[in-house]
């Protein structure tokens, strides 16, 4: 079993951007016993925070329609609705949930994996022979993931390391299949399911037989 893992942006914004959730905590404390090494790119980074301004000027919309829309709720004050929708500032909301983002990524000892290990050759190449992570239909919107696992299987490859996959894409998915470094989960609890069975077994074998 490998300690390396690798979180993509589908599974922050699946648990709403939220890190003391059980997974994600408990992923953070496993990060900070050596029991787990979390590794990511510049380019997860960058579209985390994409996803997190795009979601508060959604919500800074729907707050703005709130207003106009239901002015009653201008005389509701317990807890006062009108003067929370209307001091909303997603500027300061972007900039604290986003710093929240990056309190995760220090306290868990995230890598950030350089991404001039990736081949730009390796990606087109996929790209041309719609190899995933590259599928039909909008294919240039898989460069980001593409350019991601390059630059992945490219650190393992000078470690001679292996690397767990957290991710909800089925092109990850598709290219994990065919990668000997690069092991694929489905869900956040299955890395911490196989550590604690790789721990289980361990204790296990090391445990002094009865005499």
């Amino acid at each position: 079993m490998t300690k390396n893992i690798f979180l993509d942006t589908s599974v922050i914004i699946a648990h709403h951007f939220k890190y003391d959730s059980v997974q994600l905590r408990r992923i953070q404390e496993l990060a900070q016993s050596d029991d787990a090494h979390l590794v990511t790119t510049s380019i997860v980074v960058a579209e985390v925070e994409a996803n997190i301004r795009k979601r508060v000027d959604q919500l800074g919309a729907h707050l703005k329609r709130l207003r106009k829309e239901h002015p009653i709720a201008k005389n509701i004050t317990a807890p006062a609705l009108w003067s929370t929708t209307e001091t909303f500032d997603p500027a300061l909301v972007c900039e604290q949930l986003i710093a929240q983002f990056h309190d995760y990524l220090g306290k868990s000892n995230t890598d950030l994996v350089d991404l001039d290990g990736a081949s730009a050759q390796e990606v087109f190449d996929w790209y041309f022979k719609q190899l995933a992570p590259f599928g039909c239909g909008e294919k240039k919107h898989e460069f980001p993931d593409a350019f991601t696992i390059s630059a992945l299987e490219h650190w393992c490859a000078a470690r001679g390391e292996q690397l767990y996959v957290v991710a909800g894409d089925g092109d990850l998915a598709d290219y994990c299949k065919r990668s000997e470094r690069l092991i694929r989960l489905s869900r956040r609890a299955e890395f911490i399911d196989t550590y604690m069975r790789q721990t289980t077994a361990l204790e296990f074998i090391n445990e002094p037989s009865a005499e």
